[in-house]
């Protein structure tokens, strides 16, 4: 399976880098309220409601935010409402169109990655090398069984060294030869004739 930097997939930009005290927080029901997404791993990256600005346009919807940085460093969500975003917040728009299922399958995808950041790292500089699996040749696979194995079981075979290895494994003849082995392996054995002694 191919992989491919994800800068040529999704046009990638930093977000408004707003300090939430520069901007009003408001409730939820306010007419006039936008998202606030900052860094945070929860309620899809979205910490607060403030009220729209005169003079800054919200992101519109269906963008992806990832986490530049801090301890929820490539935490990535599809925005389902227009936003502002906080400091170290990424702002992915696909350049071809792509389903939502397509969108959360790359936000899985970019979570993975999530191990080279430890320690303090930042993705602010790396993020648009990351390598994810071609749109294409996911979109071929076992009619979306591919994405469902990876949004719904956590897996991502191709993400990691053994990619060939976890293909086969997800194919019916690997599933055969597997059941195969188990039963070879669970056989028992004929014994040896023995031959039979007469006493005289």
């Amino acid at each position: 399976m191919k992989l491919i930097q994800l800068q040529k997939i999704f046009s990638i930009q930093y977000g408004n880098s707003f300090d939430l005290n520069m901007l009003k927080v408001c409730d939820e029901k306010n007419p006039n309220k936008v998202n606030y997404v900052s860094r945070t791993r929860e309620n899809n990256g979205v910490s607060a409601y403030v009220k729209i600005r005169d003079d800054v346009v919200p992101f519109e919807t269906g963008l992806i935010t990832v986490a530049g940085s801090g301890n929820s460093v490539l935490e990535s969500f599809i925005q389902y409402n227009p936003f502002y975003t906080g400091y170290h917040v990424f702002i992915l728009n696909p350049k071809k169109a792509m389903s939502d299922i397509e969108k959360l399958f790359y936000c899985y995808c970019i979570k993975q990655n999530q191990y080279k950041y430890s320690f303090g790292r930042q993705a602010n500089k790396t993020l648009k090398d990351l390598h994810v699996p071609v749109l294409e040749n996911i979109s071929e696979m076992d009619d979306g069984l591919y994405i469902k194995n990876a949004l719904v079981l956590g897996r991502v075979p191709l993400l990691h060294r053994r990619s060939v290895r976890g293909l086969r494994a997800q194919s019916p003849r690997a599933g055969e030869r597997t059941a195969r082995r188990a039963t070879s392996r669970t056989s028992v054995s004929t014994p040896r004739s023995t031959r039979s002694c007469s006493t005289t």
